[in-house]
């Protein structure tokens, strides 16, 4: 039995009308050698099939070189179907309706953490502007610092900390 890339190219150029054609063994791929229209082309073609389409994107190769993309084939060339079968959508109404789903409450992980620090900042008393003396400066520097650390999406990677006062 021939391959299919030769029964396939014999079945096109005899649609056409092309009987001056041959068939080589090249070193590596096979070939097709027609005479067509005062020139002869060479079309190389792969030795075995890729996937379904291999033969028909050959027999498009060609046709484009040999210029008949505007003339019909005389005989009606057959197109392999898939090696996979379609698969058929089923109508919305013939589906069948999904109870509703009752939703869970997911903790907040970064805008509650914010709310709780303002609410921290809102309850302690202002912080009476202290004079500018070295005492409280020395004071200020001694007093041990509460962090509080932000962990938001829109602060990004990097810890970042604000003092808890």
């Amino acid at each position: 039995m021939r391959d299919p890339f030769a029964e396939r190219i014999s079945a096109f150029l005899d649609g056409h009308g092309i009987h001056d054609y041959w068939f080589e063994r090249r070193a590596k791929h096979p070939a097709v050698i027609v005479n067509h229209a005062g020139v002869t082309h060479i079309h190389c073609y792969p030795g075995s099939t890729g996937d379904y389409r291999a033969v028909l994107n050959t027999v498009s190769d060609l046709r484009r070189q040999l210029a008949l993309t505007g003339v019909a084939a005389k005989a009606k060339s057959v197109r392999p179907k898939p090696s996979h079968p379609r698969r058929r959508r089923v109508p919305t109404a013939a589906r069948s309706v999904v109870a509703p789903v009752e939703l869970r409450q997911v903790e907040e992980r970064y805008f509650s953490r914010l709310e709780a620090l303002k609410a921290q900042l809102l309850a302690s008393p202002p912080v009476p502007a202290a004079p500018q003396t070295e005492e409280v400066a020395v004071d200020h520097q001694t007093r041990p610092r509460r962090l509080q650390r932000l962990i938001c999406p829109f602060l990004g990677k990097r810890a970042r900390y604000q003092e808890v006062i």
